[in-house]
């Protein structure tokens, strides 16, 4: 990351402790439910998808309600389009496989709570102080938890793949190359 971007994250991390709802919104609430809260949705044994019912339904619905992701104020057990819509951008912000089906990867990151986020927030921060800082617009970066390549050039990301990486027993190896 240049450093523009983390002077941007450490801003970001500033506003949301001093109040300022739109960031928050992003992590997952509002303040009006405090830090600690975690629209807790219960596990299920099937995926949950459009045209489908239940009362997981409704606290998906109130979940992304309160993250500004889902609009309406509908709260029936019923899967519908908005629904749907909603969760794909969820899945999208979060990392995971944004087809709008809700399965046990989209409910473990809807039940992570307000405070966990900031704190993998700030955690993420210090990683990015560890980066180099980039003197090139032109290089490549590997996701290690998310199994992708990115390679950049001037006009931005050019080229993105998936990759094998290392296991515990045997880890991938960090490095930069502009020494």
């Amino acid at each position: 990351f240049p450093s523009h971007d983390i002077f941007l994250m450490r801003y970001s991390l500033f506003l949301l402790m001093a109040g300022k709802t739109s960031f928050f919104m992003m992590l997952g609430g509002t303040f009006q439910y405090g830090l600690n809260t975690t629209y807790f949705i219960s596990p299920v044994k099937k995926t949950i998808r459009l045209g489908d019912s239940g009362r997981n339904i409704t606290a998906i619905k109130k979940r992304l309600f309160a993250t500004g992701l889902y609009a309406s104020t509908d709260t029936s057990v019923y899967f519908n389009q908005a629904l749907e819509e909603a969760v794909i951008q969820f899945q999208q912000s979060h990392g995971l496989k944004p087809d709008g089906i809700v399965n046990k990867s989209t409910i473990l990151e809807f039940n992570v709570s307000v405070k966990d986020r900031i704190q993998q927030i700030m955690l993420n921060m210090e990683r990015c102080r560890w980066l180099p800082h980039l003197v090139s617009a032109k290089y490549l970066l590997v996701n290690i938890p998310q199994f992708k390549l990115y390679v950049y050039d001037e006009n931005g990301l050019a080229f993105n793949s998936k990759v094998v990486v290392g296991k515990e027993t045997n880890r991938t190896a960090i490095f930069n190359g502009l020494s």
